[in-house]
């Protein structure tokens, strides 16, 4: 008979915790100062292309604009990325829909997220990149505590959806555009 030594229990229990954490760790409820957002003006940021040259986040008003924050190190976000890219693709035709993936990756993984980028062919939205890590001023500004983290701002200015599943905004999208 195999008894089990109090080393042995303790590394498989940690081993189950870390498990759990990294399952929890793109899910959460998004926290009251995110949701208090929604149907309030949304607050400026700067948005910093890959070029290094920046915009603030109202320039875009007038248009309806769908932002996601992800991060290449992160298993949620990956999968997320791609469902991002085959919505942006079906609604971009429309062109009063402005679809933007804000990397929260850090400075350094510059080159993995370029890679990632054209290797899943996420052509149809606007790439952000500040290298700044869970600083970057989107993020801050918009309330962002975990990722992925999806906002919708409507052509008002107007917050109308903020969630950390992409699946909230196919519903919104299909209501209030129709597209399916």
């Amino acid at each position: 008979m195999y008894t089990v030594r109090g080393d042995e229990m303790r590394r498989f229990i940690s081993g189950v915790l870390v498990a759990l954490m990294v399952l929890l760790a793109g899910c959460s409820v998004i926290d009251d100062k995110a949701k208090d957002m929604v149907g309030n003006e949304s607050p400026d940021a700067r948005l910093m292309f890959f070029d290094g040259s920046e915009v603030p986040l109202s320039s875009y008003r007038g248009k309806n604009v769908c932002i996601v924050f992800w991060a290449t190190w992160c298993t949620f976000s990956r999968s997320l990325i791609e469902r991002y890219e085959e919505v942006a693709r079906r609604y971009s035709r429309r062109g009063d829909i402005e679809f933007i993936a804000v990397s929260i990756d850090k400075n350094e993984d510059f080159e993995v997220l370029k890679s990632r980028i054209q290797e899943q062919e996420l052509k149809h939205m606007t790439h952000i990149f500040s290298g700044n890590d869970s600083y970057d001023d989107a993020f801050v500004n918009l309330r962002g505590k975990k990722i992925p983290y999806v906002v919708f701002i409507d052509s008002n200015g107007v917050v109308r959806l903020a969630e950390h599943d992409l699946t909230p905004l196919e519903e919104y999208l299909s209501m209030e555009f129709g597209l399916h």
